[in-house]
């Protein structure tokens, strides 16, 4: 079910998020979606940092379970995201402070993206782990 909401968020910032700058805050279509870039960017730190954290977090507490482990890191990046959305919404409507709060929510969304199917994929034998992925991405596609 996380995957699906995850997804549905990210699809929604995508399709929505430079449409909702350009009128709320008159900005022309180029600069709205110079602004949305942001969510990319962040989106990339969010992949690589959630995994960097989780395998740190994992190596200190080898008892406590990966997948508890990833859990608790997917749970901070997702506590991100009112911060963001909250930052696009009350900040002054500077270029680098809209794209800055985007940057904060493709971080807040695509690190838990990735650790999901990490997890899923470190919770199963390694025989059936491409089939817990596929299983696992097919109701964030719907």
């Amino acid at each position: 079910a996380m995957h699906f909401f995850v997804y549905l968020m990210r699809q929604g910032v995508m399709n929505w998020a430079h449409f909702y700058i350009m009128d709320q805050f008159g900005v022309p279509a180029v600069e709205a979606t110079a602004r949305v870039s942001g969510f990319e960017f962040g989106g990339l730190l969010g992949c690589i940092t959630s995994g960097q954290l989780s395998d740190k977090l994992i190596e200190t507490n080898p008892k406590a379970g990966a997948a508890g482990m990833r859990a608790r890191v997917m749970f901070l990046y997702a506590m991100l995201s009112p911060l963001a959305i909250l930052g696009l919404w009350k900040l002054p409507p500077l270029a680098s402070m809209q794209w800055a709060a985007m940057a904060v929510f493709g971080f807040s969304l695509y690190g838990p993206q990735t650790l999901i199917t990490m997890t899923g994929v470190e919770t199963v034998p390694r025989h059936v782990a491409a089939s817990a992925s596929g299983i696992l991405a097919y109701p964030a596609q719907l």
